[in-house]
């Protein structure tokens, strides 16, 4: 018999072993000691926090369980990176090559200049932005019907607006270290454009 706790992972309340509950706890507040000295650390430690409660809630789905345990909390950890890994990502260069994954189309609201549907394409086929508006430019001069496409798409294309969402977009990991340099990323935009 093994005592359970109630936790709650960004908004979302989960049944946790007291085994499990020790070793995401560990996890978390290793992290936390080395994002929340930093400006964005806030931020960081919420779409860290939201990602394992995504990674959490789908293998309880998936397992058809009630109760999270430390095999699922090793996958989590798995997933997103031993903070080992994560801390010396941050202070060194990593040199392996990078993972790829299947990308998803959304609309990119960093690089648009209307509704993002020209960058989010840009990005989904890795191709330079400056093309993909060039090209719907003309076609809408010499066929109408493109500013139609353009709408449609504009209302069809869901627009990136978490972290996971931009690093899906991008074809990324939804690893910590990623999860961090896209916010990093989004915040220095932000600055720049200020």
């Amino acid at each position: 018999m093994k005592k359970t706790f109630n936790i709650n992972l960004n908004g979302q309340a989960f049944c946790i072993d007291d085994d499990a509950c020790a070793k995401l706890q560990v996890y978390i507040e290793t992290l936390e000691k080395h994002y929340l000295t930093e400006a964005d650390g806030k931020e960081i430690m919420a779409d860290i926090e939201s990602r394992i409660a995504e990674l959490l809630q789908g293998f309880l789905q998936k397992a058809h369980k009630q109760v999270v345990s430390l095999p699922e909390i090793e996958q989590v950890i798995e997933t997103m990176g031993t903070p080992e890994v994560i801390i010396d990502e941050d202070t060194q260069e990593s040199t392996m090559p990078r993972e790829e994954v299947k990308r998803k189309l959304y609309r990119d609201p960093e690089h648009r200049v209307l509704g993002g549907v020209a960058s989010g394409l840009a990005t989904y086929f890795d191709i330079n932005i400056a093309w993909v508006r060039v090209a719907f430019i003309v076609l809408a001069l010499f066929y109408g019907i493109t500013v139609v496409i353009y709408i449609i798409l504009w209302i069809a294309i869901p627009k990136a607006v978490t972290a996971r969402q931009k690093l899906e977009m991008k074809g990324k990991k939804i690893t910590v270290s990623n999860i961090e340099k896209n916010i990093r990323d989004t915040c220095k935009n932000v600055k720049d454009k200020i």
